[in-house]
């Protein structure tokens, strides 16, 4: 194997609750109700993006506008932990000399920030955020980017992916991808080609296979 490449909310930290919970209350300031049933749908893509796709009364402006107060609320830092097992999981990775990196919408000031909090920054050689790449997965295009950036062989990497959308993005880049049941089950996540409950799972399969 020659690379790793992890998805960061719901596959490093649990950041998708606390964003949703956010985009609720200032949605709810506007007069929009959010309807709790939209979580999965929300999770894994970009907020724009879902916002233009279920919202599609919002002018852009409004969009604008939301987006700006919804990253006034990115405090990851004191409101978010770790999803269990990551770091055990980045330990025995980086013991086998196997490259990591992190593809995500997410901005890279927030998982800079995130990762020094936890102390897991040296474990990864990349990042690519939302800063670089503004196209919401399931496009592939971050991850086709990464791969060409690092130049890195998709044919021997493996992507660790959370949501039907990061799952999709994976399978159109012609990655071999891992399904988190971090908030979806194996049958939402069928894609994918293994399904782990947990980062314990992954690592029983890495210790077995690298």
């Amino acid at each position: 194997m020659g690379c790793v490449i992890f998805d960061f909310d719901g596959v490093i930290v649990d950041t998708e609750h606390k964003k949703f919970k956010d985009l609720k209350r200032i949605m709810k300031e506007k007069g929009i109700n959010v309807n709790s049933s939209l979580f999965k749908l929300f999770t894994g893509q970009k907020r724009g993006f879902f916002l233009k796709k279920y919202f599609p009364e919002l002018t852009e402006y409004k969009i604008n506008q939301i987006l700006i107060k919804l990253r006034e609320l990115d405090n990851y830092i004191e409101s978010v932990e770790l999803v269990k097992g990551i770091k055990k999981l980045l330990i025995f990775i980086k013991s086998k000399k196997i490259k990591t990196g992190i593809a995500t919408g997410s901005l890279r000031d927030t998982v800079e920030k995130t990762l020094k909090k936890f102390k897991i920054d040296s474990f990864f050689d990349f990042i690519v955020s939302g800063d670089e790449i503004n196209i919401s997965k399931p496009n592939p295009i971050i991850l086709k980017y990464a791969l060409k950036k690092y130049n890195i062989d998709n044919k021997k990497t493996i992507v660790i992916e959370d949501s039907p959308a990061g799952i999709e993005a994976a399978k159109r880049a012609e990655l071999f991808t891992i399904g988190l049941g971090t908030y979806f089950n194996k049958r939402e996540l069928s894609e994918s080609d293994i399904f782990f409950r947990n980062h314990d799972e992954v690592f029983n399969y890495f210790r077995k296979n690298l």
